[in-house]
């Protein structure tokens, strides 16, 4: 509601089209302009940072495949919605 008001300064996360990993879609941080997404920032996420993360990055793409699947799946059943990706 912030950035609909003209607030420029509102980042959020979301599921957005990305090439940091092999899955389609991943989670990053988002900067919120009037009407449209201003930037996607994921320059947290280019590098991890330690054992542990890249460990947990492997550990969560099983996972995630499936619900990108089911969620693409959903989205393509709705009226309007792209044919690809």
């Amino acid at each position: 509601m912030k950035a609909l008001y003209g607030d420029r300064n509102v980042y959020k996360c979301a599921f957005v089209q990305s090439d940091l990993t092999e899955l389609p879609f991943f989670a990053s941080k988002i900067k919120l302009e009037r009407k449209r997404v201003e930037a996607v920032i994921s320059a947290d996420l280019q590098n991890p940072t330690d054992f542990y993360e890249s460990k947990a990055l492997q550990a969560l793409k099983p996972g995630a495949e499936g619900q990108h699947r089911k969620g693409y799946s959903f989205a393509q059943k709705q009226e309007g919605a792209p044919t690809s990706v």
